[in-house]
């Protein structure tokens, strides 16, 4: 968070930084307990409730176990709202036990965006092929109550998400991949969520704006606020963090630039949770871009990335080829020499890409990364998919977009995959790459207006402020969060 405050202009940073209090009380230990287990007991947040408790009477004091820093809490004016992750319900049990919602009403912070939220929480009638207006939500309550593995069934339903192309129910898992979420943490969101007088989903306005109104009506008809707020990214960051490994890379970009020409270099990274399950399948995209001359990057940050001795030491003997342990993706996406970004499609990537106006080559692992991928490729034809990449017994699954095809459909082999990259890259240098690229610019500059003074982010934010915060009872911390608003 204070890392992105600090990208603002110091004149306007120094204009509400005062107010701005940042407070670290679970220590080391609990902090590792609790990053280690998707479903922590209520002992991680003893400490945050305990200070939560201090700044509500307006009593005690409280110490930042980062800064050492010691607040007293009857100085502070008592909280007006309480944004909660999805995922913390012991904090937010913690504070409705001392706080009515009329009192101190709670906010659940919904990490994914609008489509992804229907998605794991939306009501029933998005996954069956049903179709008609909510009536009311709380049927979908029920069948998270009475399932134990609801959102991990598939049965060849039709997902048919407000404004995302339909897919089938299997298509949420195109990759063998044990990390996806499990059923019993979408439980554990939809408790929250029920739980909670308003929801935050970090949405993209201009790209979903059908599953943002989707989502102001299933939350209302749950009687509870929907604000879409997004993307979160306040301006590129590109002018820190020099070490030998970023200007390692900035050389290899320059010499790229030189010898291949602007947007010629294809970036490729999955995350850190992600790396392709079939390395027969990787290692053929790696080989048809030393065939192809296709100048390229390869991060592997994820600790689950299969890179073999042969892989690295095949890309390290490329003289346009580079691969990282660790990329610093923001100075590499806001290169010059940097043409396409091939990746999973998580919502940071999407955003980043989005941010520097890189097109993308989606390869969708799970969860949020499909529904990013069909709309993009698909309803905005501004990027690529790859398809015969899919592995598992899910993703070779026939997707939705063949159902009726009467040419060929998906092999899903190591040929197959190869194949179809290697007409991607042929794409990419045709018309077919200029309309995407193009139709992918004119979606990333609409992106970045959203925040302007009239933008639909910040009238998201301007709504939640003018609901929870704008009420004429502490006004000291409205205007804080106003001011930030406004910036």
């Amino acid at each position: 968070m204070m890392n992105e405050l600090g990208k603002l202009h110091r004149g306007r940073l120094k204009a509400v930084e005062e107010r701005i209090n940042v407070l670290n009380v679970i220590p080391d230990r609990d902090r590792n307990h609790q990053c280690n287990d998707p479903l922590p007991s209520k002992k991680p947040g003893i400490e945050v409730i305990s200070s939560f408790e201090k700044l509500l009477k307006q009593s005690g004091e409280i110490t930042c176990l980062t800064s050492q820093r010691t607040i007293d809490c009857s100085k502070f004016p008592s909280p007006c709202v309480a944004i909660v992750d999805l995922f913390s319900n012991y904090v937010l049990d913690g504070i409705r036990s001392m706080a009515t919602p009329e009192e101190l009403p709670i906010v659940a912070w919904a990490p994914g965006s609008a489509g992804s939220t229907l998605m794991f929480w939306g009501p029933e009638e998005y996954r069956d092929g049903g179709g008609g207006g909510i009536e009311n939500g709380k049927a979908q309550i029920e069948a998270f109550d009475s399932s134990e593995s609801l959102f991990g069934q598939t049965a060849d339903k039709v997902l048919r998400i407000p404004g995302y192309p339909p897919m089938y129910d299997y298509e949420r898992k195109p990759q063998e991949y044990t990390g996806t979420v499990s059923s019993a943490l979408v439980k554990v969101g939809m408790k929250s969520l029920m739980a909670s007088d308003g929801v935050i989903t970090v949405s993209f306005p201009v790209i979903e704006k059908e599953g943002i109104e989707a989502c102001d009506r299933y939350f209302g008809s749950l009687g509870k606020s929907h604000f879409s707020v997004g993307p979160l990214e306040l301006m590129p960051d590109v002018t820190e963090g020099r070490d030998a490994v970023t200007d390692g890379v900035l050389l290899f970009l320059d010499k790229m630039e030189g010898e291949f020409g602007e947007k010629s270099v294809i970036f490729i990274s999955f995350g850190t949770l992600f790396w392709p399950t079939n390395t027969s399948v990787f290692d053929a995209i790696i080989d048809e871009l030393k065939t192809t001359k296709t100048p390229f990057i390869v991060a592997h940050p994820s600790p689950v990335a299969r890179t073999s001795k042969g892989l690295l030491d095949k890309i390290r003997a490329c003289p346009y080829g580079l691969e990282l342990a660790w990329a610093p993706q923001k100075r590499i996406l806001s290169h010059p020499a940097t043409g396409w970004f091939l990746t999973h499609g998580g919502s940071n990537s999407v955003q980043e890409a989005l941010t520097f106006k890189v097109p993308m080559i989606l390869w969708p692992a799970n969860d949020d990364q499909p529904l990013h991928a069909s709309l993009l490729s698909i309803q905005f034809k501004a990027a690529f998919e790859l398809i015969e990449v899919r592995s598992g017994i899910y993703g070779k699954k026939i997707p939705y977009r063949y159902r009726h095809s009467d040419g060929p459909t998906p092999k899903f082999t190591v040929e197959s995959a190869k194949k179809e990259f290697g007409q991607v890259l042929k794409d990419l240098r045709g018309t077919m790459g200029l309309v995407v690229r193009k139709n992918f610019e004119e979606l990333a500059t609409r992106v970045g207006r959203v925040w302007d003074e009239d933008g639909i982010a910040r009238k998201g934010l301007e709504a939640f402020l003018k609901e929870y915060v704008d009420t004429g009872r502490k006004s000291f911390t409205c205007r804080s969060y106003f001011e930030i608003a406004r910036l």
